[in-house]
């Protein structure tokens, strides 16, 4: 693994993609069509999302080493130290770029302390991890209907994206349960096993 690609996996480049797609599309729908205001109004998202990812992965650095040593940092292709900067970076950038909106600017000052708390705390709570990924997975959703003068398309999304992403998270604590048990993180898989987690989650997505 090259260190641009390790990079790219660092700030999971795909995720930033389709969050650029599904904003641009959410933003078409409103009618926002000019480059200049897209381009405005999802840089500052898409930052956050990197720079969130990176502290994450920051944080996650021994229980990453057990799961999933695959990742930058386990794999030695990437130092803590540089994810840390990287993050930093990134969310400096995000600052710079929602001044162009008031709103988008109070957006990424929920946003920083939120997606902080989860990879310092909230994840080794029962459910308050997962309640807390799904929000900060959902807010490309929660900043467009703040953002955009037609909220209304965004509502079914968000809630349709809620119960499918706590889905999701139910089943990759399903996958991380050997780790997540040794270094004590508090799931539904570590409580309940792997069985009933996967089957909540099962339940979830066909509500979702």
């Amino acid at each position: 693994m090259s260190k641009t690609i390790a990079f790219f996996w660092l700030i999971r480049l795909p995720v930033l993609i389709l969050v650029g797609l599904s904003g641009v599309v959410v933003l078409y729908l409103t009618e926002v069509t000019e480059i200049y205001r897209l381009f405005a109004i999802i840089s500052t998202p898409l930052l956050l999302y990197g720079a969130a990812f990176s502290f994450n992965d920051y944080i996650d650095y021994e229980v990453d080493r057990i799961n999933l040593p695959h990742r930058p940092l386990p794999a030695e292709k990437i130092t803590r130290p540089t994810a840390l900067k990287i993050s930093i970076l990134f969310y400096s950038l995000s600052l710079v770029t929602s001044l162009q909106n008031p709103r988008s600017t109070l957006f990424l000052f929920v946003f920083i302390p939120l997606s902080v708390y989860y990879s310092i705390s909230a994840k080794r709570k029962l459910l308050l991890k997962n309640f807390t990924a799904v929000t900060l997975n959902n807010s490309i959703l929660i900043y467009l209907f703040f953002i955009v003068e037609r909220p209304s398309i965004c509502v079914y999304l968000i809630a349709s994206s809620f119960f499918i992403g706590f889905s999701r998270e139910i089943i990759m604590d399903a996958r991380d349960k050997h780790g997540d048990s040794i270094v004590g993180y508090d799931t539904l898989a570590t409580r309940l096993g792997i069985r009933k987690s996967i089957f909540m989650a099962f339940i979830l997505f066909l509500i979702g």
